[in-house]
């Protein structure tokens, strides 16, 4: 149901029952235990590639050795993060 507000404003309200699944048999804790699995994969993929740049950072500092150390741990970073990815996102199917 759509109501006008005046002003171009307008409210959309839903009609009888709330829609709680997609499908018919739809399992809540399967989709749930998806979910985390993808928040897993995403957040592990992001904290590898921010330790492991943060690590060669530090190293390039304590080293003066400019960037390389910086670079290298980026690139490091980012292959773990993207095995581990790989490796949680393989669970979800």
């Amino acid at each position: 149901m759509v109501e006008h507000l005046g002003g171009g404003v307008l409210i959309l309200r839903h009609l009888g029952t709330p829609y709680t699944s997609m499908e018919p048999g739809h399992n809540d804790q399967e989709v749930n235990r998806k979910s985390g699995i993808a928040y897993a994969a995403a957040f592990t993929l992001f904290a590898c590639v921010a330790a492991f740049t943060g690590i060669g950072w530090l190293l390039d500092r304590w080293l003066g050795t400019g960037p390389f150390l910086l670079v290298l741990g980026l690139v490091i970073g980012a292959a773990a993060g993207f095995y581990e990815f790989v490796k949680l996102t393989a669970k979800l199917s």
